[in-house]
């Protein structure tokens, strides 16, 4: 049970909601058209939407809180971290608000495939820049992202089949590379790489990649990932993209083929560290 006596399963059900109105108001409602075109423009393909289940929230700050009526509670839509209480102005004390207001919405998964938190993506013109871009639900009784690989649950016959885990950053890489045919990937929610997340990788496979941007930032979380792995005797492998491509750029414009040959390549770490 967890917040104020609230069973898994109703908050469970509650996300399971949620899911389905976000997926159905990006593919189905005119009001989602906006994100429709932003998903296309970045290459997603609608089979690849519905299988991920991506959706997206309008612009309105109670649109959840408003459809919830007559079937959820307002605790138990905060209890699932869906809406927030509004601290600021003491007249709207009490006052809730929906927490993923015009964005782009991803459905995060524990390993059973239910569905536990979302992620967001700011549209592109929304909001300006005094929004976060990529925006988490807070962590709850379901979810903690330190323990959590985005897309483990598509990734696992991959696994199975090569041995091999690949890591990426977010959810837009992991999904864009499932899409263009590599199965094995999964993405780190916002955070370095764990050592609950090492320990759940090693469960599946012998081997790693990890695949960082190539920015200064990008290197610097990889090396923060590497005593991890080898305290853990597991094959870690670093891939550094060229021209500071991401993994979705990369894929987009040069192939599956040219990528595999990347991965297979990739340096084992003492090596990328005495590159560096």
């Amino acid at each position: 049970t967890g917040d104020q006596g609230i069973t898994r399963q109703r908050l469970y059900e509650v996300l399971g909601w949620a899911e389905a109105e976000f997926h159905r108001c990006l593919v189905n409602d005119p009001i989602g058209d906006i994100a429709r075109q932003y998903l296309a423009s970045r290459g997603f393909l609608p089979e690849t939407i519905s299988r991920f289940r991506l959706g997206y929230h309008p612009n309105d700050w109670q649109w959840l809180i408003n459809r919830s009526r007559g079937k959820y509670k307002i605790e138990e839509l905060e209890a699932a971290r869906l809406i927030g209480e509004k601290q600021s102005d003491q007249r709207n004390a009490g006052a809730h608000y929906d927490y993923f207001v015009d964005r782009v919405m991803f459905p995060i998964r524990d390993m059973q495939g239910r569905t536990v938190a979302f992620g967001g993506r700011i549209l592109p013109q929304a909001g300006g820049n005094e929004r976060a871009k990529y925006w988490n639900s807070p962590e709850s009784s379901l979810f903690s992202k330190s323990h959590l690989l985005y897309g483990l649950e598509m990734a696992r016959d991959g696994f199975k089949r090569i041995n091999r885990a690949v890591v990426v950053e977010g959810y837009t890489d992991c999904i864009l590379a499932h899409q263009a045919g590599l199965d094995h990937v999964v993405g780190t929610l916002g955070t370095a790489l764990t050592n609950e997340h090492v320990s759940v990788l090693k469960r599946f496979v012998r081997e790693v990649v990890l695949i960082y941007d190539g920015d200064e930032a990008g290197q610097n979380a990889s090396d923060r990932s590497l005593p991890r792995f080898l305290a853990q005797e597991l094959d870690l492998r670093i891939l550094t993209l060229p021209d500071d491509l991401d993994p979705a750029d990369a894929l987009q414009l040069h192939g599956l083929e040219w990528f595999e040959y990347l991965l297979r390549g990739a340096a084992e770490v003492w090596k990328y560290k005495f590159r560096r």
